[in-house]
């Protein structure tokens, strides 16, 4: 105690776990986003699944997750939203989903499903107030030939009781945009909010040839960077599995050429699978 407050130290760290699963670490309690950690995506046929298969293990494996707060999935698609791994996890852990994919959470004792700028407010142990906001992005979010109604989009976390370091009387704020094509989104979202933000995951593989559908590493820079402002860029969505015609690297190797005619090498980051990125580390004092 000091003064009458107690003090204690919160870490926030993000950690890209390989494909387009990252894993947010608020003080202690993590929040993982599309968690696909299985050896192969795809169709389950009996103890087999047919599809894909990792070209690279990911950084941690669902048993080592026992520690989970929420689980958010941006869409469907099954290299985002893998049903062995969903089972594998903490059914305790809040699962958010965008609107139409509840059925797909269905095993987690609470669900919730969000439309485009709509806010959930959890309380968490560690750092208080989590506010999740569902945004747009420009994809599509069926997982078959029949369910269209699935929506997809990405998520604004906001810790609403830790201050920016980068945004004066802002909250520490991170984005994960799920998957997305070259979009105004977050353009108009860095001028509704009055500010960029302090982290942002964006994808940068399976651009050649769903350009439509998924955007370059040149698009995932601007967005970012330029139109969202936020400080620093966690690539996503690269070299896991092979789902598009770019060579393995190529994503990797473009966002560094950008990034270096930018003057901004240094605001990549999490670009080795299982190493934290600490996104925020200072004392937090409450009321004694």
């Amino acid at each position: 105690m000091l003064g009458g407050m107690e003090v204690c130290v919160v870490k926030v760290t993000v950690t890209a776990l390989g494909h387009a699963s990252v894993l947010f670490d608020l003080g202690g309690s993590c929040v993982l986003a599309d968690p696909v950690l299985s050896d192969r995506i795809g169709v389950s046929v009996g103890s087999w699944t047919l599809g894909a298969k990792r070209l690279r293990p990911p950084a941690l494996r669902a048993h080592e997750l026992s520690s989970l707060s929420v689980v958010l999935l941006s869409h469907s698609h099954m290299d985002h939203t893998d049903i062995p791994t969903l089972r594998a996890l903490p059914k305790e852990a809040v699962a958010v989903v965008q609107r139409g994919n509840a059925d797909l959470v269905r095993h987690f004792q609470k669900r919730h499903a969000l439309r485009w700028g709509e806010v959930l407010d959890i309380v968490l142990p560690s750092i208080g107030a989590l506010r999740i906001q569902a945004i747009p992005s420009k994809h599509w979010g069926a997982r078959a030939v029949f369910d269209r109604w699935r929506m997809w989009g990405g998520y604004l976390l906001e810790c609403l009781d830790l201050r920016s370091p980068h945004f004066p009387d802002r909250p520490l704020s991170l984005l994960f945009s799920g998957d997305t094509a070259l979009t105004d989104v977050y353009a108009k979202l860095r001028a509704e909010r009055g500010a960029g933000v302090d982290l942002a995951c964006m994808p940068i593989g399976a651009y050649d040839p769903w350009i439509f559908h998924h955007c370059s590493p040149e698009q995932a820079w601007k967005m970012a960077i330029h139109d969202l402002e936020a400080v620093v860029l966690m690539p996503v969505h690269y070299d896991t599995f092979r789902l598009s015609n770019e060579p393995v690297g190529e994503p990797m190797e473009r966002l560094q050429q950008i990034a270096l005619k930018d003057g901004g090498l240094e605001r990549i980051v999490g670009q080795v699978l299982g190493q934290p990125y600490v996104v925020f580390d200072a004392e937090s004092r409450s009321l004694g």
